[in-house]
């Protein structure tokens, strides 16, 4: 009997302390000062002023939605740069995700996108960053729920411990239903900000 309750309390310690560790992970956008941006053309700067052109840089999930006029470049809203990307007439969930770039697994990464919308209910925008094997197998799916409204709000992940087998990342921003309300995406970034060291 005491050996089983001996275990049982190694077992509940170990849980507390890998639940402590990984909540006590947080990067910070002071983190990414001086720090180059992997992802391409995180503002989504563009020349064009064709209606649902494709961003250099991005690819959109699915594809079938650019049938309607949805994704337009508006030099009236943004963070940095010159322009925002604007999604409106969405009849269902659209995903922009970013060209791959080459990541370290033992580096800790903060990623970061910023948002808003007219929607006076305010919108729920999820930031992802996924990791990947040379293969293309998925290693790390993170993910956080950024909820903006009428002023722009910077979502954020702070990603570490990724798999031994990742060797390129994406940022994916997956945008909601937005009927005539739209939602700017503006300041995209993936960042290495730590290096984790093994004694």
């Amino acid at each position: 009997m005491r050996t089983l309750l001996f275990w049982l309390l190694c077992l509940v310690c170990l849980v507390c302390t890998s639940c402590f560790l990984g909540s006590s992970l947080l990067f910070l956008e002071s983190d990414a000062a001086d720090k180059p941006n992997l992802v391409t053309n995180p503002g989504f700067e563009s020349k064009s002023k064709q209606i649902n052109q494709i961003p250099v840089g991005w690819i959109i999930n699915p594809s079938g939605l650019l049938s309607q006029e949805v994704l337009s470049s508006d030099p009236a809203e943004f963070v940095t740069g010159t322009q925002s990307l604007k999604i409106v007439h969405t009849q269902r969930k659209l995903t922009l995700l970013s060209e791959p770039f080459r990541i370290d697994p033992w580096n800790g990464y903060y990623i970061r996108a910023s948002a808003k919308t007219t929607n006076p209910d305010g919108a729920e925008i999820f930031l992802r960053f996924q990791t990947y094997a040379e293969d293309g197998t998925i290693t790390n799916n993170y993910s956080a729920k950024n909820t903006c409204g009428s002023e722009w709000k910077r979502g954020s992940i702070s990603a570490g411990f990724i798999n031994k087998k990742a060797t390129f990342a994406r940022v994916l921003i997956v945008i909601p239903q937005t009927n005539d309300h739209p939602i700017w995406i503006d300041d995209v970034g993936c960042f290495s900000v730590h290096r984790f060291i093994l004694d």
